[in-house]
């Protein structure tokens, strides 16, 4: 099993486990722009007697990133969801030779 600090990343994480978990053919560069580049956009937001207030949000995509790398480098995978872990669906993937890749919403963690 390769564990992401036996490869470290490179410029960008995301890229980077996409990357190795493709076995590392694709470079991160292109990997990144295929998902939607690196993103950055700022708002400033005026309201009628309140100061105006200034949201900077770097790489904003609609789109979940990793999602978008697999479908245009026409890669098939799976999407499953739970409120809990589901090791088992974790483990099965794992395998038979598959990546995983696990997004946790922090506010979820103890």
């Amino acid at each position: 099993m390769l564990l992401y600090e036996d490869f470290g990343t490179g410029r960008h994480r995301e890229s980077s486990l996409v990357r190795h978990a493709l076995g590392s053919t694709h470079d991160e560069a292109l990997v990144a722009g295929l998902a939607g580049g690196i993103g950055f956009m700022y708002f400033v937001f005026e309201y009628t007697g309140r100061p105006p207030q200034l949201t900077i949000v770097a790489q904003a995509h609609p789109d979940p990133w990793i999602r978008s790398a697999l479908d245009r480098l026409h890669v098939p995978y799976d999407v499953a969801h739970s409120a809990r872990p589901r090791w088992d669906r974790v483990h099965a993937a794992l395998d038979a030779g598959h990546p995983v890749f696990c997004t946790v919403d922090r506010s979820g963690l103890p």
